[in-house]
């Protein structure tokens, strides 16, 4: 935790924010592709997915498409764990934000 003057803690705070930034990029990642419609079980109808397939027919193993739809089967957008990181990330780049403006105005006497 932080060690105790005001300084620190705000230095804690952002990074503990950073960590979130980069855990939410993380989990934004892994769930994109189920978003895309690479689901658990293979590619969704009418999907972004579903209109690459069918415009370059049979799916070659270690392609950038069964690489997608391999992490589509795997973190499902419903995952609890990737939702968990996208919230996170989100709260820290707001944290991070937040913390930019105020101290910019801080600088310019605001």
């Amino acid at each position: 935790g932080p060690g105790g003057s005001e300084e620190s803690y705000g230095d804690w705070a952002k990074n503990v924010a950073y960590s979130a930034v980069a855990a939410g990029a993380a989990g934004a990642v892994l769930v994109a592709p189920s978003l895309a419609g690479f689901g658990a079980e293979g590619v969704v109808a009418g999907s972004y997915a579903a209109a690459w397939q069918s415009s370059i027919g049979n799916v070659g193993a270690s392609t950038a498409f069964s690489t997608l739809q391999s992490i589509g089967a795997t973190y499902t957008y419903t995952s609890a764990v990737g939702t968990a990181l996208v919230i996170g990330g989100t709260v820290g780049a707001g944290y991070l934000a937040y913390t930019y403006f105020t101290e910019e105005e801080s600088a310019n006497g605001a």
